[in-house]
C-alpha cells in the first residue's frame, strides 16, 4: 500500500498502519507472557523487549543500506516476505481462552484500576515522556547547540540504542524478582541522564549522556511489561496490555506537540531541563503507588491464571 500510495492516500495508509499496530504489539505482549511458567514467560516478555531493541539498532542500518540501491517505495516492497512470513506464524501464537463470562461481563473499570496495570503507566511514564522527545528533537537538539553535521546528530541514537539493547539483554539472562529496585535505579539514571543531557558543554559529554539515558530505556519497558504481568490475570491481561499500548500512544500523541511549542517559547535547550518535572512527579507517584500495591513481594513461580486484583 505504501508502494502504490500518493501525497493524499499515504494518510489514509499511515491510518491503517497505526491501526494494525495498535492490534499486534498488545496481542504480542499477552502471547508472550502466558507460554510455560511464570519465570519462562516473564523471560519471553523481556526477550519482545529485546526484539524491539535489535530492531531499532539493524532496522536503521539495514534501511539506509537498501536506500543506497533502491527508491524509497520499492524498499516497501522488500519487507513484503518478512510480511507473509509473519502472518503464516501468526496462526501458532497462543492466546488465552476466552472466559466462560461473557466479554460484557468483564469489568473494564476494574482492569484500569488493576494495580499492575496501573504501576506499568506510572512506571513507563518517568521515561516515555522524555524518550518521545528524544526520537522526535535530539537531532534537531545537536545540531542545534552544538552545530554539528546531521551525521554526528543522528549518530547520538548509536550509543544511546546500544546501551538499551545491552540493558534488555542483560535482563532476558536475569529476570529481576523485584522490580522496585530496577525502577528505582532506572528513574535516577533518568534525571542524571537528562541534567548531564542540559549541561552538557560540547558533543562529546552529549553523546555519553544519551548513553547513559540509553540504559533506563532499555530496563523501564520490560519492567513495566513484568508489572502487567504479575498484576493481572490471564483473563485481564490482553485488555490491559491494550489499554498500556493506548496509553503510550497517547503520550505519542500529545507529549511531541507540547514539547515543540515549549521549544518555540522558551528554547530547546531550557525545555529539554523541564522534562525533569514530569519525570520527578511521575516517580513521586509510581513509589508511592508501587510500594502500596503489594506487586514487589510477588515472586515468579508457577502461571497463575488469578493473579490479578481480587
Amino acid at each position: 500500500m505504501y508502494f502504490l500510495a500518493n501525497s493524499l492516500s499515504i494518510w489514509l495508509v499511515s491510518i491503517l498502519t497505526g491501526f494494525a499496530y495498535g492490534l499486534i504489539m498488545p496481542n504480542i505482549m499477552t502471547s508472550a507472557s502466558i507460554v510455560g511458567d511464570q519465570l519462562t514467560a516473564e523471560r519471553l516478555l523481556v526477550l519482545y523487549t529485546l526484539a524491539l531493541s535489535t530492531s531499532l539498532v539493524v532496522g536503521p542500518l539495514f534501511e539506509t543500506y537498501l536506500l543506497t540501491r533502491f527508491g524509497y517505495r520499492y524498499v516497501f516492497l522488500l519487507f513484503i516476505p518478512l510480511a507473509i512470513l509473519s502472518f503464516a506464524l501468526s496462526f501458532r501464537v497462543r492466546f488465552p481462552p476466552d472466559p466462560k463470562r461473557t466479554r460484557r461481563s468483564i469489568d473494564m473499570g476494574k482492569i484500569l484500576r488493576n494495580r499492575g496495570l496501573v504501576s506499568a503507566m506510572l512506571a513507563n511514564s518517568t521515561y516515555s515522556i522524555p524518550f518521545i522527545v528524544f526520537t522526535a528533537f535530539i537531532a534537531i537538539y545537536a545540531q542545534s547547540i552544538y552545530h554539528v553535521s546531521r551525521y554526528l546528530a543522528y549518530f547520538s541514537f548509536v550509543p544511546f540504542f546500544l546501551t538499551s539493547f545491552l540493558t534488555r539483554l542483560y535482563l532476558t539472562i536475569r529476570v529481576p524478582r523485584g522490580l522496585f529496585t530496577p525502577m528505582l535505579i532506572s528513574i535516577v539514571l533518568t534525571i542524571i541522564g537528562i541534567t548531564t543531557l542540559y549541561l552538557s558543554p560540547n558533543y562529546a559529554v552529549f553523546i555519553a549522556s544519551m548513553t547513559i539515558l540509553g540504559i533506563p530505556h532499555g530496563s523501564v519497558y520490560p519492567l513495566s511489561t513484568l508489572m502487567i504481568s504479575r498484576g493481572t490475570s490471564i483473563e485481564e491481561r490482553n485488555a490491559a496490555n491494550s489499554y498500556f499500548s493506548a496509553f503510550q500512544g497517547i503520550l505519542g500523541i500529545v507529549v511531541p506537540a507540547l514539547f515543540g511549542v515549549s521549544a518555540d517559547l522558551i528554547g530547546i535547550r531550557l525545555s529539554v531541563v523541564l522534562l525533569l518535572i514530569p519525570v520527578i512527579a511521575m516517580a513521586t507517584v509510581f513509589i508511592k503507588f508501587y510500594l502500596s500495591s503489594g506487586l514487589e513481594q510477588f515472586r515468579p513461580g508457577i502461571l497463575s491464571f488469578h493473579s490479578g486484583d481480587s
